[in-house]
């Protein structure tokens, strides 16, 4: 790979949360997986002053246990830990540890938290609760400590549910909210270039023909940034490369790399069961029915029994219906 300094993968919207952090906001990006959060991440913590301090929590690895990301928020900050730490204290003691320092604290997937299960273990609703929102309210105009929340989905601002229950009364007050935007042919052009072996990158500058075939290939991925560094290795330094060449390799990239990162059928079903019930939990609280994920379920599979019960009692009246109708067009 090139040995210079990877560029950062969006270098104007990481500019652009950047200044945030710099200002002490607390933000949430958003996002679906596989996008580059992970990597928005990397380069935020190449742009944050060498004066300054980056903590990076991934916080789908605590969601189990509210003591161990606290450890592991205090081993971040080299806070000395004591029985009755809690996050705001731990925090404090940060800045007055470091009156001259700002902390840019990143809390990674925090949308796990409102998950019942994570992983096959709950959510530590015992920690996670309304003093860890207010703990974490309560920096909001304090300029040293700027908060990152990312997250699947936008934080909504109304009450927050934690391990599937709504926590009344709370919300995260955040400065802004922003989606991460889709990789454009520029990004992508500039990122592979320098991920690339030199003569590779050298040819790529050279805009060769197959230029417009593999960059916009490239954007159709699922996850465009490791489809990237997969291929980086495997493409030719020949400028002269014809479509047709670059049109067979990228399909046997694509075979490859799908056959290395396939996903295993109960992972995928676990993720379809987490989206699933993420837009349950957003339809009940439209609709204002059940406080947690599972009453919704019991709702609508007692809809379901009687709207079946009434079609089956109704069977013969419903053939006869589409039988007159039927008729009309013959």
């Amino acid at each position: 790979m090139n040995n210079e300094l990877t560029p950062y993968l969006r270098p104007h919207f990481t500019a652009k949360i950047a200044e945030y952090l710099s200002s002490g906001f607390k933000i949430n990006v958003y996002s679906k997986e596989k996008q580059g959060l992970k990597q928005l991440i990397d380069d935020l913590d190449h742009c944050c002053p060498p004066g300054d301090h980056f903590v990076r929590i991934p916080m789908r690895s605590f969601t189990h246990s509210f003591s161990a990301y606290l450890t592991a928020l205090c081993d971040a900050l080299k806070v000395q830990p004591t029985p009755r730490l809690d996050l705001r204290i731990a925090l404090l003691n940060f800045l007055d540890q470091h009156p001259e320092s700002k902390l840019w604290l990143c809390l990674e997937d925090f949308d796990q938290l409102s998950e019942r299960v994570v992983g096959g273990k709950t959510v530590d609703a015992a920690g996670y609760n309304l003093d860890f929102l207010n703990h974490l309210n309560s920096f909001v105009n304090n300029e040293k400590i700027a908060i990152l929340f990312t997250s699947q989905y936008k934080l909504e601002t109304q009450e927050l549910y934690i391990g599937g229950e709504r926590v009344r009364g709370s919300k995260i007050d955040l400065r802004a909210e922003e989606m991460l935007p889709e990789l454009d042919f520029e990004e992508i052009d500039v990122y592979l270039q320098k991920i690339t072996p030199p003569e590779v990158a050298a040819v790529l500058q050279q805009k060769p023909p197959f230029h417009k075939i593999l960059i916009p290939k490239i954007q159709t991925q699922s996850d465009p940034t490791a489809f990237m560094h997969f291929i980086a290795d495997r493409i030719p330094a020949d400028a002269q490369m014809d479509l047709r060449t670059i049109q067979e390799k990228t399909t046997h990239w694509e075979r490859e790399y799908t056959q290395q990162s396939a996903s295993s059928t109960d992972k995928w079903l676990n993720e379809l069961s987490r989206t699933v019930k993420h837009w349950l939990r957003r339809a009940g609280r439209l609709v204002g029915i059940g406080k947690n994920v599972k009453a919704l379920y019991l709702r609508l599979l007692l809809l379901f029994a009687i709207l079946t019960g009434i079609t089956f009692s109704m069977w013969n009246n419903i053939l006869k219906l589409i039988g007159w109708v039927t008729s009309l067009f013959q």
